[in-house]
């Protein structure tokens, strides 16, 4: 090997460690930072404000707004709970 051959060779390396530490800072930081952290989610409280619905109107207002775009009903519990589903483009599943 000449001398020219190995400084392409140590330029490369160094320039392989340089891309590698970016990576691995840039990874560091990601972790550290608030916004890569889950949130907790919490309950908020319930608030009286005044509504005259009952549940039933309510529960009904709701599967009428997903009926008429296109959702789908796929699990409704004791509680109130829906979970529903609409198919996008034929290919796309939202739940």
């Amino acid at each position: 090997m000449d001398t020219d051959e190995i400084k392409e060779d140590r330029a490369m390396i160094r320039q392989k460690e340089i891309t590698i530490c970016s990576l691995v800072s840039a990874f560091a930081f990601f972790c550290v930072s608030p916004s890569a952290q889950a949130a907790k989610l919490i309950d908020p409280p319930q608030v009286e404000w005044g509504c005259e619905l009952s549940d039933e109107d309510v529960f009904s207002g709701i599967t009428a707004g997903l009926f008429g775009r296109g959702w789908i009903i796929t699990e409704n519990d004791s509680e109130g709970n829906l979970v529903a589903q609409v198919i996008v483009r034929g290919k796309h599943t939202l739940v």
